[in-house]
């Protein structure tokens, strides 16, 4: 038999998704808002606590519709 103290907090699993959760949270509020992060990734996550992240560092989120007439011009001149 194998016994090991309960972990109240649960698995790294269980933590791992709530954290997703709020990134998520925080991806759609910033899309909804038909913005471009442009520079997501995990050294522009900071945790408050064990439960609570935020994404930081906007220097180079934009609007979308202007990365649509950027993507829009770039192909035309590909093309030309």
């Amino acid at each position: 038999m194998f016994v090991c103290q309960y972990a109240k907090q649960g698995s790294l699993r269980k933590l791992l998704d709530n954290r997703y959760k709020d990134l998520i949270k925080g991806l759609v509020a910033i899309h909804e808002a038909n913005l471009v992060h442009k520079d997501f990734h995990s050294g522009n996550i900071v945790n408050d606590n064990t439960y609570n992240s935020f994404i930081t560092d906007f220097g180079l989120c934009r609007p979308k519709f202007l990365l649509d007439i950027l993507h829009i011009m770039t192909y035309h001149m590909i093309l030309a």
